[in-house]
């Protein structure tokens, strides 16, 4: 009887041990090297602007992203359509069309969503616009 009461302790703490261990979660994380840009003065009937959003999957399962929204019609987005595997990088690249914008100052979101541990983030780019 003790000898089986034992038993059933020992098995007991190690099902509760192994559900309490979090280190072996399989979770994306999205990290960026910095989530907003400033691009100055930008000349109305200029040529479009590119920049860069560079990110790093430093969790341990493949990242995917599932859907980004660029808060103006006058950017455009390009951004890896196939899994990020754990440890590698990439970049979220923006084309902005300034002849689609009013003269003076910009902030312009772009709304990023992925199977991350965080899945929800926002990034920006602010500017000026001069005639």
């Amino acid at each position: 009887m003790i000898r089986l009461l034992s038993l059933t302790i020992l098995m007991l703490l190690v099902a509760v041990g192994r559900g309490e261990d979090k280190s072996d979660d399989f979770n994306a994380r999205l990290s960026f090297n910095h989530r907003n840009i400033s691009l100055g003065e930008i000349a109305q009937n200029g040529e479009n602007v590119k920049c860069e959003f560079p990110f790093k999957n430093s969790g341990n399962a493949p990242l995917v992203f599932t859907y980004l929204h660029a808060s103006c019609g006058c950017m455009r987005l390009n951004y890896p359509r196939h899994p990020i595997a754990p440890g590698d990088s990439g970049i979220i690249s923006v084309e902005l069309n300034p002849r689609t914008l009013s003269a003076g100052d910009f902030h312009k979101g772009i709304l990023v969503r992925s199977n991350a541990e965080t899945p929800r983030e926002t990034l920006s780019i602010t500017g000026k616009i001069t005639e």
